[in-house]
C-alpha cells in the first residue's frame, strides 16, 4: 500500500521518525545531565518509536521512488535522499540499541548519548559524525 485516501504516504509518515527521533535525542541528553528516575526511559522510548517510523518511512520512500523519477525528480536526488535514509537508519539503530542497552546499569550514557544526537543531526553532517565516532 503506497498511499492513503489517494495521497502518498512516504512524505506524511517520514516527518514523524525524524521529530521522535530528535526529540529522544534530547530526551538522552536531558537523562546525561540530571539522571532523574522520572526521565529514564524517555530516550530508549522514543527512540524505538522512531526506527519503527524510520521503517515505515523507508519502505513507503521505496514504494514511491520510482513514481518520483517518472515525474521528473532527477535520479541522483532521489539516490541522495535514499543514502541520507539508509545513514539516518542505521544511526538511529545504533543509537536505539545503546540507549536500552545502558539503562539498566546507567553507565555509557555518554555514548548513547552522542549516538543519538548524531542520529539527529542534519543530513550533511551525520556521515562526518559518524566516522569521527569509529
Amino acid at each position: 500500500m503506497t498511499s492513503f485516501f489517494g495521497l502518498d504516504l512516504h512524505p506524511a509518515v517520514v516527518h514523524f521518525p525524524i521529530a521522535l527521533g530528535l526529540i529522544g535525542a534530547v530526551a538522552e541528553l536531558v537523562y546525561l545531565l540530571i539522571r532523574r528516575p522520572w526521565v529514564k526511559w524517555f530516550g530508549p522510548v522514543l527512540l524505538t518509536l522512531a526506527l519503527a517510523g524510520s521503517g515505515v518511512a523507508y519502505f513507503s520512500g521505496k514504494a514511491v521512488g520510482d513514481k518520483a523519477e517518472r515525474e521528473g525528480a532527477p535520479q541522483a536526488a532521489v539516490e541522495k535522499h535514499e543514502t541520507s535514509c539508509v545513514w539516518a537508519l542505521g544511526a538511529l539503530g545504533l543509537a536505539t540499541l545503546l540507549s536500552w542497552a545502558v539503562r539498566p546499569t546507567g553507565r555509557g550514557i555518554w555514548l548513547s548519548t552522542l549516538v543519538a544526537l548524531a542520529a539527529a543531526a542534519p543530513e550533511r553532517a551525520l556521515p562526518r559524525v559518524l566516522s569521527s565516532i569509529g
